[in-house]
């Protein structure tokens, strides 16, 4: 995913090069040449606009599956807790202290 991020990223700062290029050739134009310079201007404003879509949308991505990951890690915490809470519950009913109590509440019915 950063990889693919980096490549986006590369191709703005493509983009950004030629526009200033263009921007230097069209102080010396004039005329047709002047307007197929903003021609070309248009069509990689174009492109970068895209590129930079693209570089939000992979970042939104890489994001989210932070996200993801982070839940998934409080889940499994919370299943190991379980796990330990009824480890605990049964070692207390092998000892003998949930038996007194559960006598107790037989006793009272």
């Amino acid at each position: 995913m950063g990889e693919r991020a980096e490549v986006m990223e590369g191709k703005v700062k493509e983009c950004n090069r030629e526009l200033l290029e263009l921007k230097n050739t069209m102080k010396k134009q004039t005329g047709a040449a002047y307007k197929q310079s903003q021609k070309k201007v248009m069509l990689i404003i174009k492109k970068k606009k895209l590129y930079e879509a693209q570089c939000n949308t992979l970042s939104n991505m890489k994001f989210n599956m932070e996200t993801v990951k982070i839940t998934n890690e409080g889940i499994n915490d919370a299943i190991g807790a379980v796990f330990i809470l009824l480890h605990g519950i049964g070692e207390l009913l092998k000892t003998g202290c949930g038996s007194a109590k559960s006598s107790d509440a037989t006793d009272q019915s």
